[in-house]
């Protein structure tokens, strides 16, 4: 038997460790080992339930774009400007301005999200109202970095579980 305080290895009928005095109890060290597991299976569950909201919620986002972007007409834009630079609290984070034309007027759309001005394309995607033009936006593509975020906490969730499982199968052999 091997104590839990010290780590020594003792005889299997032995009621306290040789090294350290520590009482050695199979038993209630079992159950205290099998309820570490099942805290650690109640912890699992909610790193799941983030992952799927996630994923859900990028879910959402794609079919409010996809459906957002049936009722309006796309255009090339081309970046003409940053604004509101820094409002975060960033220098670098602003808001990105495209320059459009439709029927030989000038439009401008505003990207919805700040970034790094670095990170803004030159040419983007400017989706536009046919009745009107100023009714318009930059589609994201944001929805990504949440599949992305909520694939990660799933794959903790799996791989915690799996090894917990695994854990609790061994110890009921």
């Amino acid at each position: 038997m091997i104590c839990e305080k010290c780590g020594k290895k003792n005889r299997k009928n032995s009621k306290k460790c040789n090294a350290c005095g520590n009482l050695l109890n199979e038993k209630p060290v079992e159950n205290n080992k099998l309820s570490s597991s099942i805290f650690k299976l109640i912890i699992i569950v909610p790193f799941f339930l983030i992952g799927l909201s996630y994923i859900g919620f990028s879910l959402l986002l794609i079919v409010s774009d996809i459906d957002k972007s049936k009722k309006f007409e796309p255009a090339d834009g081309k970046l003409s400007d940053y604004v509101e630079c820094g409002s975060s609290g960033d220098s670098n984070k602003c808001y990105a301005l495209y320059e459009f034309g439709v029927d030989d007027q000038k439009y401008f759309a505003k990207t919805s999200i700040s970034r790094n001005k670095n990170s803004f394309k030159e040419k983007e995607l400017v989706r536009y109202n046919k009745k009107n033009p100023e009714d318009n936006f930059v589609p994201t593509n944001v929805y990504i970095y949440f599949v992305v975020i909520g694939a990660i906490f799933i794959l903790i969730s799996v791989g915690l579980f799996n090894g917990t499982i695994k854990r609790i199968k061994e110890r009921k052999l």
